[in-house]
């Protein structure tokens, strides 16, 4: 085994001089519907989900419920970066905004309800329309 093969992590950080422990939670994930609205699901100018040609693109059917498969509709599989922005008038209420970089891009505004012991909880996402901007 080549010590550049190797990763080392830690359970944990140091912030303000206290340990944090750190866990990996799976938020959303492409393919999965949130409150009727896919994530990474392409949709047109009038909101309406976009066809993937066979085999082109990854796909999902709704029926199918372990995420991205062959099926009629596309979706992106590609997340370029997320923003994590927290909301003025609620502390517990965060927008992820997730860029996916596939053609056509399309950027997802996802609600995000932090719970008392710190977890995140997406409650619906949002496809951002940025068609009046010319």
């Amino acid at each position: 085994e080549h010590e550049s093969e190797t990763v080392v992590t830690s359970p944990w950080l140091m912030y303000e001089g206290s340990a944090q422990s750190l866990r990996y939670h799976e938020l959303v994930r492409s393919g999965n519907t949130y409150s009727d609205v896919v994530s990474g699901g392409a949709v047109d100018i009038s909101g309406n989900r976009i066809l993937g040609p066979s085999g082109a693109v990854a796909t999902v059917d709704s029926a199918h419920s372990d995420g991205i498969h062959a099926g009629p509709y596309m979706v992106s599989d590609m997340v370029d970066f997320v923003s994590l922005l927290r909301s003025r008038s609620d502390s517990r209420r965060l927008w992820a905004i997730v860029h996916h970089e596939d053609a056509p891009a399309q950027t997802q505004a996802i609600e995000v309800r932090q719970e008392l012991n710190g977890t995140l909880r997406p409650k619906k996402i949002y496809n951002v329309d940025f068609s009046a901007d010319g």
